[in-house]
């Protein structure tokens, strides 16, 4: 990984420099000599790993994203809705978020949401599900489909399948 900024080993060698010169200046501050070599530590610690999540940053916004499908409530079906799509990924998953509306008059006994990865082909490379039990009529469902290790994808895709 990308390191910006200065390391634990560097910040501390920056500290310690520091408070050498201004023990010189002012000898009182030696008597607190472990309280400071304590607090360095901890703020060099602070630091990096701040450091490491600006890098990590810096390269998620710096990759392309991947196209992302979203479907208006009126393209689901007549018995849901989605809406609110979004994704999040990390070096391990991919997370696809939404909210799920019941728009059928009537209590759904099953509905599975899929989450789909599709390739430049348009291909499907993986996928996972949500199932939700006794929908209630006009009720509200947030879903997070995580899916593992996903393959490469160009796109994502989420439909429903609905028993009544």
């Amino acid at each position: 990984m990308e390191q910006l900024g200065l390391s634990t080993d560097e910040l501390t060698n920056l500290a310690s420099v520091y408070l050498g010169a201004m023990m010189e200046k002012k000898p009182e501050l030696a008597k607190f000599n472990q309280v400071i070599v304590t607090l360095v530590f901890v703020f060099s610690k602070l630091i990096e790993h701040n450091n490491r999540r600006l890098s990590e940053q810096l390269r998620f916004a710096s990759e392309p994203l991947p196209k992302v499908d979203i479907l208006l409530p009126s393209d689901a079906n007549d018995m849901v809705a989605i809406s609110g799509l979004g994704i999040k990924q990390d070096s391990t998953s991919v997370k696809v978020l939404g909210e799920l509306h019941n728009i059928a008059g009537d209590e759904l006994s099953l509905v599975e949401i899929v989450a789909a990865l599709y390739d430049e082909q348009g291909c499907v490379v993986d996928r996972g599900t949500d199932t939700l039990y006794d929908f209630a009529e006009g009720g509200k469902y947030i879903f997070g489909i995580r899916i593992f290790n996903p393959a490469p994808f160009v796109h994502y895709e989420v439909t429903t399948v609905v028993t009544e």
